[in-house]
């Protein structure tokens, strides 16, 4: 947001701390106090000027507009995912568990495609995410285990993601 009105350090210094804390707070940014005061020390420190900087700044506060452009069009999808997640008949049973909720949830529905059938057990469902060791054996060799190569990353990432949480909550 900063940067989208903001861009040079000389701007920063003809508006001062207090007028910048007040056009963050109107735009409803978290911490505008601190990142007032910061902007304003950072720009106190720097008095060179570069060639192109005007260009520049317009290039910035462009791409600044663009990049909030698309953290809303995130927003609105990660809604749109969250709602079709919600009308699944699992939903609420993969919401109970520990650390996953509506994203994670509806990547789980993704990678296990709505139907957790496929999976005769709950072993071949660790297989399936690479989260039980695959077995190397030869010969007269057994018992010798290793990460498995070919697993869905991204069920792996769910359940990682979910222990993650738990642990921390």
């Amino acid at each position: 947001m900063l940067l989208t009105g903001y861009q040079t350090p000389a701007a920063i210094r003809r508006t001062g701390a207090r007028r910048l804390e007040t056009w963050l707070r109107n735009r409803r940014v978290r911490g505008a106090a601190t990142l007032a005061r910061a902007a304003a020390e950072a720009a106190e420190r720097q008095h060179t000027a570069v060639v192109g900087e005007k260009a520049i700044a317009q290039l910035v506060h462009t791409m600044a507009k663009e990049v909030m452009s698309l953290n809303g069009k995130i927003a609105e999808v990660d809604m749109l995912i969250e709602s079709r997640f919600r009308q699944h008949e699992l939903a609420p049973v993969i919401t109970s568990l520990p650390g996953i909720g509506p994203l994670p949830g509806a990547e789980f529905l993704a990678a296990t495609h709505g139907d957790l059938a496929f999976f005769a057990t709950s072993d071949r469902l660790a297989g399936f995410a690479g989260l039980a060791p695959a077995p190397r054996d030869s010969g007269r060799v057994s018992g010798n285990l290793h990460r498995p190569k070919r697993y869905h990353r991204g069920l792996r990432r769910v359940f990682y993601t979910s222990a993650l949480i738990s642990i921390r909550n």
